[in-house]
């Protein structure tokens, strides 16, 4: 029967990530990420991604391919074609102009890409039970599995129909195969085969996966290092060549000139941070910066919109109010007391780690570390979607706590 229950509790909450999935409120970017699904049709099914648009190549380079193909795919099992396919968001314009001239998604082709995305989210929930097992045992992955489950913004925009859930399946999986790599004695190689491969899914999902796996390599390689077996760094380097292997392949655009494109996608990047600045305001000093980091990085604290005028709409005020008043929304009280709980044990992890120095302790230490000192300095604006990579090694540390906890009472 015990066996059971661990299963079974994963799935109740893979059940509550799913089910909460078509009444998210809408954002922007889905219609955008929903028209972009047509690469899958331009790639699989004309065989032809030849374009003279110029917005179509450039979304082709700024954004992940995983979500792409996949929705496309999904579009394409139930029916649909490239033609049935909205056209992008127009930033430019409010929410009625945009649903009157076809720039947003129908409820069924919405629903379907938000549950085809939101698997995606599901299945990151029994790998945080993974992670979460490696630093606490048992209770370590039944919190951080929770945590995961529960999060706010991991709910939001890893319901929709965007990257992140891919991002953080991807993230969650290539962290578990590194920790089970650094601490396997034996067959180390299937958990580097899919280290490998998790990294290069997660950078083909999202480009700011790097703020996750650079950490994740230098943890891995620093344990390697201490514990005194310099020749896992070679197989540590193996990882890192199949994970490009795997980005590339997920990406025709870099296959001709990979340097020249890898210059142009930094430049887009660059250009479209700055417009970001322009238009929204960056933050004002170093103290804002703390406190936007605090409010989405550590306390997780709901965001459903960027851009101030989308709170004047009536039609996203509604689906807010719907969302908030399902079932399957975390309600305020317990997004308070998930953020003391979180934060006191991690606290209690982070020290439970520096007294442990084993090779899982040290890749989590330094992972946790860097991603959320690099969340802190390097996020320019008040968005909780940037924030986002920043929670899972939080989730990690508070995991260990907990599995800190527990074995001090059982050897007491």
């Amino acid at each position: 029967m015990r066996r059971l229950l661990i299963p079974a509790y994963l799935l109740a909450l893979m059940a509550y990530t799913l089910l909460g999935a078509p009444s998210v409120p809408f954002h922007g970017d889905e219609s955008t990420l929903i028209f972009t699904t047509r690469d899958y049709f331009d790639q699989f099914v004309r065989r032809d991604l030849s374009t003279e648009d110029p917005m179509v190549e450039r979304l082709r380079l700024l954004d992940g391919r995983v979500q792409k193909y996949w929705g496309g795919f999904v579009h394409h099992l139930t029916g649909g074609s490239a033609e049935t396919l909205n056209a992008p968001w127009l930033w430019g314009a409010d929410y009625t102009y945009n649903l009157d001239n076809g720039h947003i998604p129908d409820e069924r082709l919405l629903t379907t890409q938000r549950l085809a995305i939101a698997l995606m989210l599901a299945l990151s929930v029994p790998v945080a039970y993974g992670v979460g097992a490696q630093v606490g045992g048992i209770w370590g992955g039944v919190l951080m599995a929770a945590l995961v489950a529960f999060s706010p913004n991991l709910l939001i925009n890893g319901r929709r129909a965007m990257m992140e859930a891919p991002l953080l399946l991807f993230s969650l999986l290539s962290v578990l195969a590194g920790l089970r790599w650094i601490a396997a004695e034996r067959r180390h190689w299937l958990w580097l085969i899919l280290l490998g491969v998790g990294a290069g899914m997660a950078l083909a999902s999202k480009h700011s996966a790097v703020l996750t796996l650079g950490p994740l390599f230098i943890g891995l390689g620093l344990a390697v290092t201490l514990q005194g077996r310099p020749r896992r760094l070679i197989s540590l380097t193996t990882a890192g060549e199949i994970a490009l292997v795997v980005f590339f392949a997920f990406n025709p655009a870099w296959w001709s000139d990979p340097l020249n494109t890898f210059d142009k996608v930094m430049n887009l990047r660059s250009e479209l941070l700055a417009q970001q600045v322009v238009a929204f305001g960056d933050y004002g000093d170093f103290g804002q910066q703390v406190t936007g980091y605090v409010t989405y990085g550590l306390l997780d604290q709901p965001q459903y919109f960027e851009v101030a005028e989308w709170g004047t709409w009536p039609q996203i005020a509604e689906q807010i109010a719907v969302y908030e008043s399902s079932p399957w929304t975390p309600p305020a009280w317990l997004n308070t007391a998930r953020a003391v709980l979180t934060l006191g044990l991690a606290l209690v992890g982070g020290c439970a780690l520096i007294r442990r120095r084993d090779g899982v302790s040290i890749t989590v230490g330094v992972w946790a570390v860097v991603t959320m000192i690099a969340a802190l300095f390097i996020t320019p604006l008040p968005w909780a979607r940037y924030y986002l990579p920043a929670l899972p090694p939080l989730y990690a540390l508070a995991a260990a706590g907990i599995g800190a906890l527990t074995q001090r009472r059982e050897t007491a």
